[in-house]
């Protein structure tokens, strides 16, 4: 496998604080990639921040980070200026957009309904979905509605600014040669999870815009792809409500028994990396253990 190791490589992780987004910073840094971590974080969270970053730097390579908001077109360009100043042209191996940045509210308003069991099924089973059903809903009581301005910003930050990053830095010359464009979503785009949507049409932005990134890139000898994460135990998740039951039921659903681990998608993110990876283009590609089968 290969080691990038003296070769001036740089990957810019959109996201990259914490979760898949840190966990691939210290994937690649441990084989000699530099790191340009874009991350939002708030004043009293800093010192846990730093405390990965400096893990970062003991790695012997360079480490530049910025928290600005990623999704601010002015944010961008001050850190791509940075960039092209600092390191200079043809460097950029890797954008990974690990953003998570959505709002997680109902559509409509929600009406009970009764459920309806065959008779033949025994009682005891009835219980026992009756009761995570009863859980589930008192997970959603009280939530609110998604509004246009929610949705909008929803998809412009976990879904089409990772085009934006992309034009920016190609027309500013910043990829390599054999560069990857990586967007990460979740099987919450194929199934409907309570609060989600916002951030699924983001994602299905994102799969769309990889897609056809895949095709226009490829004269730059670039690749783009987007890795579906199975359920990993991220900051983001447990913001979703109900995700309890989203974590427990998979631990079940999954042909592993466990969640998927932060470190195993960043493991995947470094194959891609490889040039024995080049012909991989334009794919979502579940890494999840199978999970998705299930």
């Amino acid at each position: 496998m290969s080691n990038f190791k003296n070769q001036e490589f740089w990957a810019i992780i959109l996201g990259g604080s914490s979760g898949i987004g840190l966990a691939t910073a210290k994937k690649l840094a441990s084989h000699g990639v530099n790191i340009c971590i874009v991350h939002r974080d708030l004043k009293q969270s800093m010192h846990i921040v730093e405390a990965s970053f400096d893990e970062l730097r003991n790695m012997g390579v360079d480490l530049k980070t910025f928290n600005v908001n990623a999704v601010d077109e002015n944010g961008r360009n001050n850190i791509i200026d940075n960039l092209k100043s600092s390191i200079g042209s043809g460097k950029i191996k890797l954008l990974l957009h690990a953003i998570s940045r959505g709002s997680l509210k109902i559509l409509v308003p929600q009406q009970s309904i009764e459920a309806e069991f065959p008779g033949d099924i025994d009682p005891s089973i009835h219980q026992k979905f009756s009761e995570i059903d009863t859980m589930i809903k008192d997970s959603f009581a009280g939530l609110k509605k998604l509004s246009d301005d929610d949705l909008s910003l929803t998809i412009q930050a976990m879904g089409t600014s990772l085009l934006s990053w992309t034009r920016d830095l190609l027309e500013n010359k910043m990829f390599c040669n054999n560069a990857r464009v990586i967007g990460l979503t979740s099987e919450g785009n194929n199934k409907i999870w309570e609060c989600y949507s916002a951030i699924a049409s983001a994602k299905s932005a994102m799969e769309t815009i990889v897609k056809y990134l895949a095709v226009e890139l490829a004269s730059y000898h670039i690749t783009a792809n987007v890795i579906q994460a199975g359920i990993t135990d991220t900051q983001s998740l447990r913001m979703i409500p109900g995700n309890e039951i989203i974590r427990a039921s998979t631990v079940f659903r999954n042909p592993n028994k466990r969640l998927t681990k932060p470190e195993d998608i960043a493991n995947f993110i470094y194959l891609l990396c490889q040039d024995e990876a080049n012909w991989v283009n334009g794919a979502v590609i579940p890494v999840d253990g199978g999970e998705h089968l299930m």
